[in-house]
């Protein structure tokens, strides 16, 4: 998976643009829709931070796909989120535990949205950026 920074860099890396989707638009739009990578999301030390990216994400998706071109309704991302558990996570970070908040990110968080397919990432969180090296090393695609 691809580590990506801000929720315009996410939208463009997972291939959402106008080009992308007048090309996919001649063979229909669930054509376009598919050839969406899936982005993956952990979310910040509480949801709020998945909340605005979540929102602004599909509102960008919506915002390049005209409503004409849709059957029914405007597309989503195709999107996948992970959550780590707050307290867990701010109890490593208050006892100065790099090396394990580095790990349960990885494990709990990181791992989990690759799992699930995402081919693009994205750290909605500040703190948890300290774990934007291993992905590189450990998820390099």
């Amino acid at each position: 998976a691809t580590l990506r920074h801000g929720a315009g860099a996410l939208v463009r890396e997972a291939g959402v643009h106008r080009d992308m989707l007048a090309a996919g638009a001649a063979h229909g739009m669930n054509d376009a829709a598919k050839s969406m990578r899936y982005l993956g999301v952990l979310s910040g030390v509480s949801y709020v931070s998945g909340i605005d990216y979540f929102k602004t994400i599909n509102q960008r998706v919506g915002s390049l796909i005209r409503r004409e071109e849709c059957e029914r309704m405007p597309k989503n991302a195709r999107l996948v989120m992970a959550c780590v558990d707050c307290d867990t996570y701010v109890d490593l970070l208050e006892k100065g535990d790099t090396a394990g908040c580095s790990r349960y990110l990885m494990e709990d968080g990181v791992d989990r949205l690759v799992a699930a397919g995402a081919e693009v990432l994205v750290i909605a969180s500040n703190t948890a950026h300290l774990v934007c090296d291993e992905v590189a090393v450990k998820h390099p695609q």
